[in-house]
Order: C-alpha cells, then sequence, then structure tokens
C-alpha cells in the first residue's frame, strides 16, 4: 500500500502544484484542472442543496447531517477521485463510469469504491424533496401492477431496508425493453457496502466476483452478493439455489433509492432499531418522485436508443455526470 501511494504521487507530482502546509486536495493546483467536482442538488443552480445546507431536508434528515453525508463526504470523495486519476487515461471519465471500469480490477478497488459512493450518494441525495410528493400516474400505473398497490412498494421497499444488517442501499429498479416505448418490470435490488446495481459494473465478473476474488459460491461472496427480490429480504438462499443469480440476467436501471448507511441514518435516529425505523419511514415522505419520473423517461430514451449506442449515460443527469 505505501509502495503503491509513492509511485502515485511521483506519477502525478506535475499535476498537484505546490501544497500549502494549510492546504488540501481540494485548495491545490489540482482541483483546478480536475474534470470531478461536487454536483450542484435539484438544479443546475444547486437551489436543492442550498437549501439543505441552511434546513436539512424536513422532517427527515437535519442539516449537521446534510452537510457532514454530502457537503463533506461528497468533496472528500471527489478530491481522492481527482488524485487518482488526473494525469491517467481516466482522467475524464465520470465517476459513474469509473466505478464501473474498476469493478473489474480488483487491484483497484479503492478507485471502484471512491467512484461508487460518489455516484450513489449523489443519485441518493437527488432523489430527496423538500415537501411530499406523489408519483406521477404512469409510475403509480407500473408501480401497481408489479407491487398491487403504492402501499405494497413502501412496505416491500421499508423491508428490505431494515432488513439490511450493516450498510447498503435498497433500489427500486426498472428493467429496459429494448426498442419500445413501454416500461420494463419494476424489482427490488439491495446491495450492499459500495454494491452496484448497475449491469455494467459486473457482467463480467463471470464465475467470480472481480472486486473480492471470490467464487460466488463461498459462504462469503453469497454474505456480500446482492439480493434481488422475494418476501425474504437478504435471503441467500435464492442464490444457493440457481446456477446464476437474477442479478446476472437483470437488465435494469435505478429509479429510486433508499440509503441505509450508518452515518446516514444513526446520527439524526440513533443506533437502536426503533430509529431505523423511523428513519425507513420518514424517508418515504420526502421521496422526490418527479425525479423518479425522470429518470423513468431516461430508461425509457435509453431503450429505444441501444442500437445506436446511446445509453442511460448519455439521457440522464441524475446525479450522475460528473
Amino acid at each position: 500500500m505505501i509502495l503503491r501511494r509513492i509511485a502515485r504521487r511521483q506519477a502525478i507530482a506535475g499535476s498537484f502544484g505546490q501544497l500549502s502546509q494549510q492546504g488540501s486536495l481540494s485548495s491545490c493546483g489540482l482541483q483546478r484542472r480536475a474534470l470531478h467536482s461536487v454536483p450542484g442538488l435539484g438544479d443546475s443552480r444547486n437551489s436543492l442543496g442550498e437549501y439543505f445546507h441552511e434546513h436539512g431536508v424536513p422532517g427527515f434528515l437535519t442539516r449537521t447531517t446534510f452537510r457532514r453525508t454530502w457537503t463533506e463526504y461528497q468533496q472528500e470523495l471527489v478530491d481522492k477521485l481527482n488524485y487518482e486519476t488526473t494525469a491517467t487515461e481516466h482522467e475524464g471519465n465520470s465517476a459513474l463510469h469509473l466505478h464501473k471500469i474498476f469493478s473489474r480490477q480488483p487491484e483497484r478497488a479503492h478507485i471502484y469504491n471512491m467512484a461508487a459512493m460518489a455516484a450513489f450518494n449523489h443519485f441518493w441525495w437527488d432523489s430527496l424533496s423538500i415537501t411530499k410528493t406523489e408519483p406521477s400516474d404512469e409510475m403509480l400505473g407500473d408501480v401497481n401492477e408489479w407491487f398491487s398497490s403504492l402501499s405494497e412498494l413502501r412496505q416491500e421497499m421499508l423491508e428490505h431496508g431494515e432488513a439490511i444488517f450493516g450498510n447498503g442501499f435498497v433500489w427500486l429498479m426498472q428493467e429496459r425493453t429494448a426498442g419500445t416505448n413501454t416500461g420494463g418490470r419494476l424489482r427490488i435490488l439491495c446491495t450492499y457496502n459500495a454494491g452496484s446495481p448497475y449491469r455494467d459494473a459486473w457482467l463480467l465478473r463471470q464465475n467470480r466476483d472481480r472486486a473480492t476474488n471470490l467464487d460466488p459460491a463461498s459462504p462469503e461472496a453469497v454474505q456480500s452478493r446482492n439480493s434481488l427480490l422475494g418476501r425474504t429480504p437478504g435471503s441467500a438462499s435464492l442464490a444457493r439455489n440457481q446456477e446464476h443469480s437474477l442479478q446476472d440476467q437483470l437488465d435494469a436501471e435505478p429509479l429510486l433509492c433508499l440509503n441505509v448507511w450508518q452515518h446516514m441514518w444513526v446520527p439524526d435516529y440513533g443506533l437502536l432499531e426503533r430509529g431505523k425505523r423511523a428513519y425507513l419511514a420518514a424517508w418515504w415522505e420526502r421521496i422526490n418522485w418527479d425525479k423518479v419520473q425522470q429518470r423513468k423517461e431516461a430508461i425509457r430514451q435509453s431503450s429505444t436508443g441501444r442500437s445506436s449506442g446511446r445509453g442511460l449515460n448519455d439521457v440522464i443527469r441524475g446525479g450522475m455526470r460528473y
């Protein structure tokens, strides 16, 4: 680790400029050249981010939690990504693209983790609203088709979130149907730590998890692998009994995510289970369903444009393109 870090510093020393004794990565020459920066929330004017910075998310998260988990944490992730990628072939890649690239390179797991969390953290914060919103008629129709009702979707997502022991995300995914304008099936996907919901990040893992170098059938891999669907959140029995996991077959994109990393809910709600349940319930009341609909429309565009190579990355910001 020490040798790798020394070599990295030597390789990009010319890009750094001279650090002051009290300087940081964000104040050095690297940041001025860097292609990665903390993106705005809500719109290009960062209107949502500015509100959260002053007031927090009403009825959900305090401004202190926002500042720690977005303002400070996101800046650190961005600084580290710039440090690792400036003056390399990857300096022009988005955080989303970087996490897909390095998901297949276990020796670069540290870059994968930073890129993944930068992308997911933005997706999460960009999914929240100041006030209660409602799903569109189209979205509600899909929910009713695949979950019978909005209350059923709520119950399943919150149950999955409560069942995750440790850190992770619960994602509402929509399958892509190539060449059509119709929305695909809605599914729930759980990921753990920095595990990715994006198919491109695990499509080529084949018979080994490239990020951990584990055989998927091993107990360790079963514990860490994403679990899909079912009314038994976090259960590994499905993965054990199938030759190929459902995730390997899932061509879908995320519409919404629930963040259950402990640093997100413990400060405001406490470490006990009842605190986590209160956090989950409060989250549901602050979902930005308008953002969900935007992502849904982008998935539809990416599905109809796949033959030309135009994918989701080209048509949606969604907290990812930075």
